[in-house]
């Protein structure tokens, strides 16, 4: 089986003309490192330097753009919560398996990680159970992790628990970790507020929502089984309108609770639908809060 990392790289790096890998690396390194490090010197502004590290004074001085760089030897953990339940065998709106994309994400988070000198820890799990595996260096261990959570979430027989997820995970990391969750469409219930804000209040904490498909559309084009209790959704349903437009509704009030919680905890958060908008998506996410506290 290919290597999900070196799928994770092509992604990044195919891109590299349009300078969006070198973006979301500097708008990770701006977020993780933050303020407060003892000043090494200047350089010359780099395309995905973020503008806040300008030097105003001394770019007028030499009338280039010159950025400061900060000595820095802080590494800190990332830690992949990853909801590995049965609904995460499932498909996206455009179709692609939702466990490829929510690994692509991960991946390129940790991948990152890696360049910047952090360690990458995994907590996955689902009804059945919970795992966590230590945050450690290099690529080889990235790959592992990934490939474990990938293949958790294709074989999983069990429901989601992503607020036993959080629970679990809370007492067996190191505070002030890099905590990115990655799960689908969830109802954020009162259990899981209360799990989400206290890892909020503990970690620097990431969000990363796979988008589910809308089973009463899929069924104009296939046939639907559904993801948590293997049952074939009657093809009859693909002609009642309403049905789709009430699934899009019930979708779209959950997200609004979702992002309520998730704004006033402080986590940032992206919505992915496809490989083709995971990179921009986790740009986007990176960029509205770019420093950490």
């Amino acid at each position: 089986m290919a290597s999900h990392l070196v799928r994770v790289k092509s992604k990044l790096f195919v891109r590299s003309r349009r300078r969006i890998v070198h973006a979301v690396d500097g708008e990770y390194a701006s977020r993780t490192r933050g303020r407060g490090f003892e000043f090494e010197d200047l350089r010359e502004y780099q395309p995905g330097d973020n503008v806040r590290d300008i030097d105003w004074k001394a770019t007028a001085r030499k009338g280039d753009p010159l950025v400061r760089r900060y000595l820095t030897t802080l590494q800190r953990n990332v830690v992949i919560l990853a909801d590995t339940g049965t609904t995460m065998n499932a498909v996206t709106p455009a179709g692609e398996n939702k466990a490829d994309l929510a690994v692509l994400a991960a991946g390129m988070i940790g991948f990152l990680a890696l360049r910047h000198g952090d360690r990458v820890g995994l907590v996955h799990g689902d009804r059945a159970g919970f795992h966590a595996r230590p945050a450690r260096e290099g690529e080889r261990k990235l790959d592992a992790l990934l490939t474990e959570a990938h293949d958790a979430m294709m074989s999983a027989t069990a429901g989601p628990d992503l607020a036993g997820l959080v629970e679990h995970a809370l007492p067996r990391m190191r505070r002030d970790a890099i905590v990115l969750v990655v799960t689908d469409d969830v109802e954020m219930d009162d259990r899981l507020e209360v799990a989400v804000r206290r890892l909020a209040r503990a970690n620097d904490t990431l969000w990363v929502g796979i988008a589910d498909a809308n089973p009463a559309r899929v069924l104009a084009q296939q046939a639907v089984v559904d993801a948590a209790g293997r049952w074939r959704v009657p093809g009859h349903l693909e002609r009642v309108r309403r049905l789709a437009d009430e699934h899009d509704e019930h979708a779209a009030a959950l997200r609004v609770r979702l992002a309520d919680v998730l704004d006033d905890a402080h986590v940032s958060r992206c919505h992915v639908e496809s490989e083709s908008t995971v990179l921009r998506e986790l740009l986007t996410m990176l960029q509205r809060r770019p420093y950490a506290r």
